[in-house]
């Protein structure tokens, strides 16, 4: 899901604020550990709300301008790259599952829509 481009962007962007901060860059080794942590707490049912911060970009020229438009600019582009790896590896078949449930049809709808 995540290609090398994709990653090395992530790398770039960390590294030119931890510079900014005079702190220690990151490796690309921690980069990919901390998207496998960012991957299983968003998929565990039990993630704290700080998690959301985790999702936070440190850009914060662009996302200023970008913003008032876009409420995702500031991952926009990863984002984008992400469902182009996606649309590569998956196709769905006439057996998708939604939600972990499989809806019957018969005419009526067994749920309800607001």
């Amino acid at each position: 899901m995540f290609d090398e481009n994709m990653v090395a962007q992530i790398h770039r962007h960390t590294n030119r604020g931890m510079r900014i901060l005079k702190k220690r860059e990151f490796t690309f080794a921690e980069i990919y550990a901390a998207l496998g942590i960012i991957i299983r707490a968003s998929a565990d049912k039990d993630n704290l709300p700080a998690v959301d911060d985790l999702y936070l970009p440190n850009d914060r020229l662009h996302e200023k301008f970008a913003k008032k438009t876009d409420k995702m600019a500031a991952v926009r582009e990863i984002w984008n790259m992400f469902q182009n790896n996606l649309m590569k590896h998956y196709v769905p078949s006439e057996c998708l599952i939604i939600y972990e449930q499989v809806y019957g049809f018969c005419g009526n709808k067994p749920w309800r829509t607001v």
